[in-house]
């Protein structure tokens, strides 16, 4: 039988994927922006550390809390092939989509109790999540900076959640994001299925709502049903809602949820409990000269509750890529459902076992995954190679006109012509990284033809556009010769001759 319960396990500090649930924000989610803030407490994982009761939370230590928020990175790299699968944004939108989801994320403001007064309702200090956003086109990657107030609520977890990036990138609709959220919070937190009863009110300002859709049967099959339809097809967890009444008027709300039987267990990387953290005098005595890798990955081996004095050794010892095997035959395990007690000591066997045999089946695991990968990024380039192809094709005529007047230095004048310029810069701009990818495939089509990519790219760079004096003195001399041209022809000549006369007048016009 399934626990009823309230909403309060989202109101204290330190709360699993608090960061995308139990804050109070703010300002309204994109869809994609959400995603974002997903993937970067992603990200983040291998930092956090989680609380296993309430109970505990004022009984710990802010010293070394706050000693093991100093190793947290405050700013994170996500790839923009991970953007584009987790939204399924188009390439030629991708630009566009990431600039809107930053822009989401910048505007994400928590209101928090006045740490110097913070026993009345009526002070409060406002924090910005995230302090920066960038994005570097020409390597794919966006780098948000995290607001250093807001670690503790990214990092310090109650309890830990699980997971499955596929059910998240699932997700067409931002309020079914934010319900899942919700429920897989409390389902791992109780570890139950459970029924939350609440308002409808508190609902709607949990998920971004609040003063919209009063009308219950709109919110019913506006936002409830749609919910509904996409959890129970695109998740591993059964819903269902209820609603109730007081009087004649809905004003609460029952969300049921339960685990699906046929799904996979979900894998999340084990977090560690705080207890586990140790103090860095022991690093210091090592003095050892470890590599950016190293470092990274004795980072994750005591994420995992090793020891950092030994986590720096057996990464010194073993290597980085018999410790990353190792990792990766941990979480294979945890997969498959088996119930591992000590994670720590369980994953310095699969290291040994790994630095030991480097033929052995976990390596070749690892490396038919990057090949799958490596193929999966080689196909996504095809297709955009195809794009490009398709493109010129499509648009043969009016390139080779560019073209051809690209070879004797001629200025464009004509405006379709300069439309069609402005467009293919725009064109060549998102192909420009595949060229030093693989030149080959971006002249495969065209290959010793004039109609190629660099000719094309040469072009655009190169190609000037006539000054508007300069386009207006040329429309005159066309108009002047047309107006002798109307003195010569007579009948239906005459009368395109004179349509002509006056859209060359309009076109004037528009310049001046």
């Amino acid at each position: 039988m399934s626990k009823i319960m309230n909403m309060e396990f989202l109101n204290n500090k330190y709360v699993s994927n608090t960061v995308l649930s139990g804050i109070p924000e703010n300002g309204e989610w994109t869809l994609n922006g959400f995603k974002l803030a997903y993937l970067i407490a992603c990200e983040m994982s291998d930092y956090r550390i989680f609380i296993k009761k309430d109970s505990e939370i004022d009984s710990f230590d802010n010293n070394k809390i706050q000693e093991h928020l100093e190793t947290v990175p405050r700013s994170y790299n996500i790839s923009r092939v991970k953007y584009q699968e987790i939204t399924g944004v188009s390439y030629a939108n991708i630009s566009r989509e990431i600039s809107r989801s930053c822009d989401d994320l910048l505007t994400k403001i928590t209101t928090l109790p006045n740490p110097f007064d913070p026993t009345n309702k009526k002070s409060f200090e406002k924090v910005q999540w995230f302090s920066k956003a960038r994005y570097d086109d020409n390597k794919g990657t966006i780098t948000i900076d995290i607001h250093n107030d807001m670690l503790p609520y990214f990092v310090v977890l109650v309890n830990y959640t699980k997971l499955d990036y596929k059910n998240i990138a699932g997700l067409k609709n931002l309020y079914s994001a934010r319900i899942y959220l919700i429920c897989k919070i409390a389902q791992n937190r109780f570890n139950s299925d459970l029924q939350i009863k609440i308002s409808i009110d508190e609902l709607k300002n949990r998920i971004g709502l609040y003063g919209k859709y009063d009308n219950i049967p709109r919110l019913r099959s506006r936002v409830l049903d749609v919910v509904y339809s996409e959890i129970n097809d695109k998740t591993d967890i059964s819903f269902e809602y209820e609603l109730h009444k007081t009087g004649k008027r809905f004003t609460d709300i029952t969300l049921k949820f339960s685990q699906k039987k046929d799904k996979n267990k979900q894998l999340e990387q084990p977090k560690r409990q705080y207890s586990e953290i140790e103090h860095k005098s022991t690093d210091e005595q090592l003095n050892l000269d470890l590599s950016e890798q190293e470092m990274i990955m004795s980072a994750q081996l005591f994420s995992y509750g090793i020891p950092r004095s030994k986590a720096l050794e057996y990464v010194r010892g073993y290597g980085v890529d018999a410790c990353k095997t190792g990792i990766e035959k941990l979480l294979g395990e945890i997969q498959r459902g088996r119930d591992i007690k000590n994670i720590s000591g369980y994953l310095v066997s699969c290291i040994e076992n790994s630095a030991n045999s480097k033929s052995s089946k976990e390596i070749k695991a690892a490396m038919n995954f990057a090949e799958e990968l490596a193929q999966d990024r080689k196909a996504q380039e095809m297709e955009r190679f195809n794009s490009f192809d398709a493109y010129i094709n499509n648009n043969e005529q009016q390139i080779l006109v560019l073209l051809a007047k690209h070879e004797v230095n001629k200025k464009l004048t004509d405006e379709l012509e300069i439309d069609m310029l402005r467009c293919l810069k725009g064109v060549v701009g998102q192909y420009e990284d595949l060229e030093s990818m693989s030149p080959y495939y971006l002249t495969l089509r065209f290959k010793g033809d004039f109609l190629n990519y660099a000719n094309i790219k040469s072009m655009v760079e190169k190609l000037e556009v006539a000054s508007k004096e300069e386009r207006i003195a040329k429309l005159k001399e066309d108009l002047k010769a047309k107006k002798k041209e109307l003195e010569k022809v007579s009948g239906k000549a005459k009368g395109l001759v004179e349509k002509e006369i006056n859209m060359l007048k309009v076109a004037i016009a528009d310049l001046v």
